[in-house]
């Protein structure tokens, strides 16, 4: 086993141990995981995962967009957990990622694309309510849609983060790519 396989298998178990210790013990089985695409306004289709309990909807459900194909089985995982505690999750894989179609742009079209997929969201029947999840550029695909309010995304409350966008996500020189963001701390 490679030094990142067991780190992957250490953190899995992490995350297995922290939900089996929580307070919200599995109450449902989960059904099996789907997957589709989810065609953007320009044409372009992004790899969506779905997970749900076994257990007729509607469903609370978890978003994530995520960009690193090296986190399938995390997703899969905690697909799994949270379908066993009632909720849904849908994780679409940013463009050019993973499965997904188009190029891996950083910044460039995480608000549309977020935009498209709780416009896709809206028109599934087994959604009831959106929550959006993701930390690190997880995070940021959050931030970029917190404005867009929907029925079932009837708030804006992005995961925390401790900065906006820094160096590290925007392109040198001058101001980050994504015009809807900009590089202020978040206090």
């Amino acid at each position: 086993m490679s030094d990142a396989d067991d780190f992957m298998t250490r953190y899995l178990n992490n995350i297995t141990s922290q939900y089996e210790s929580s307070r919200f013990k599995p109450e449902y089985e989960p059904a099996e995981p789907e997957t589709t695409k989810v065609t953007c306004r320009d044409g372009v289709e992004l790899t969506v995962d779905i997970f749900r309990p076994a257990t007729p909807g509607p469903y609370p459900t978890i978003v994530v967009r995520c960009p690193y194909p090296q986190q399938v089985e995390l997703w899969k995982l905690h697909g799994e957990h949270l379908n066993r505690r009632g909720y849904a999750m849908v994780c679409e894989w940013c463009r050019g990622t993973y499965t997904s179609g188009g190029t891996w742009e950083p910044n460039v079209n995480e608000r549309n694309d977020g935009a498209d997929l709780l416009a896709w969201c809206e028109h599934q029947d087994w959604i009831d309510v959106i929550g959006l999840w993701g930390t690190s550029y997880l995070s940021l695909t959050c931030w970029t849609v917190a404005d867009i309010t929907t029925p079932k995304a009837p708030t804006g409350s992005p995961p925390p983060t401790k900065r906006a966008p820094s160096a590290a996500t925007c392109s040198p020189p001058g101001p980050c790519r994504t015009p809807d963001i900009r590089s202020t701390p978040i206090t």
